[in-house]
C-alpha cells in the first residue's frame, strides 16, 4: 500500500481509489491550462499532463497530473462540492428574487386596490410603488452583475449550469 502522506488528498487518502468521470477529468484539464497560463508549466509539459488527466481512471491517477503544482489537486478534488455550493447559491438567489417580486406585487397591488376602492384621488400608492420598484430593480441589477462577474472570473459553470452533450 502506498504511503498516504504522499497523497495530494492528505487525510482523504481513501478517495484515491475512487473512479473519476468526465466532469473530474474536464476540471483537471482546465486546472492544468490555468497552470500553463500562470507559467508554472511549459507547453510540452502541459500536453503530457493533459494526456495523463484524459486517461485517468482513479483519483490517484488524476492527482498524478498535478505533481509539483501547488494546490491544484485539492481544487480539482473539491470541485464537485464547490459546484454543489454554487447550485445551492443559485437556488437561494432565485428564491430571494421570487420573494422580493411577490412582496412587491402584493404590497403595491394592495395599495393600488385600496386607493381605487377609496375613490382614487391623489395617487398616494406611488409613494410605495416607486421606492419598492427601485429596490426590486436594484436587486435584479446586482444579481446580474454578480453572476456576470462569477462567469468571467471562474468560467460558465458557476454562473449557470452547463448541459452536457447527450445528457
Amino acid at each position: 500500500m502506498a504511503d498516504r502522506s504522499s497523497s495530494p488528498f492528505g487525510a482523504f487518502a481513501d478517495v484515491r481509489d475512487l473512479r473519476v468521470g468526465d466532469r473530474e477529468r474536464d476540471a483537471a484539464q482546465a486546472e492544468l491550462v490555468r497552470a500553463y497560463a500562470a507559467g508554472r508549466i511549459d507547453a510540452d509539459e502541459l500536453e503530457e499532463r493533459l494526456g495523463v488527466a484524459a486517461q485517468a481512471r482513479t483519483a490517484l491517477e488524476l492527482a498524478g497530473a498535478f505533481r509539483g503544482l501547488p494546490g491544484a489537486a485539492a481544487r480539482v478534488a473539491t470541485a464537485p462540492a464547490r459546484a454543489r455550493g454554487a447550485a445551492l447559491a443559485r437556488g437561494a438567489d432565485r428564491a430571494a428574487i421570487r420573494v422580493h417580486a411577490a412582496t412587491f406585487a402584493g404590497a403595491n397591488g394592495g395599495a393600488v386596490a385600496l386607493w381605487a376602492v377609496a375613490g382614487a384621488g391623489a395617487p398616494w400608492p406611488l409613494a410605495v410603488l416607486l421606492p419598492s420598484g427601485a429596490l426590486l430593480a436594484g436587486h435584479v441589477a446586482v444579481r446580474r452583475r454578480v453572476r456576470r462577474a462569477l462567469v468571467s472570473r471562474r468560467g460558465p459553470t458557476l454562473g449557470r449550469p452547463q448541459r452536457r452533450a447527450g445528457a
